[in-house]
């Protein structure tokens, strides 16, 4: 798999870009994305993967959207 460098500006839509984010649920963001990545185990398949990014991004979006409210 070949990963590619994007800026975050170019990584983000638009429409969230302009909404503000506080900093605690940016710090929760990353630590959770590091928890994601400590739980990564090579010897797991492909669909293993895509299984816990979807998982993780829902339960994340789910957070960020609560906050917004």
């Amino acid at each position: 798999m070949r990963l590619a460098l994007i800026k975050h500006a170019a990584s983000l839509n638009k429409a969230f870009r302009r909404t503000s984010q506080r900093r605690h649920q940016i710090e929760l963001f990353k630590e959770n994305l590091k928890r994601l990545f400590h739980r990564i185990n090579e010897q797991e398949s492909d669909e293993h993967w895509r299984y816990l990014s979807r998982k993780k991004a829902s339960e994340e979006i789910e957070v960020v959207t609560k906050c917004l409210v």
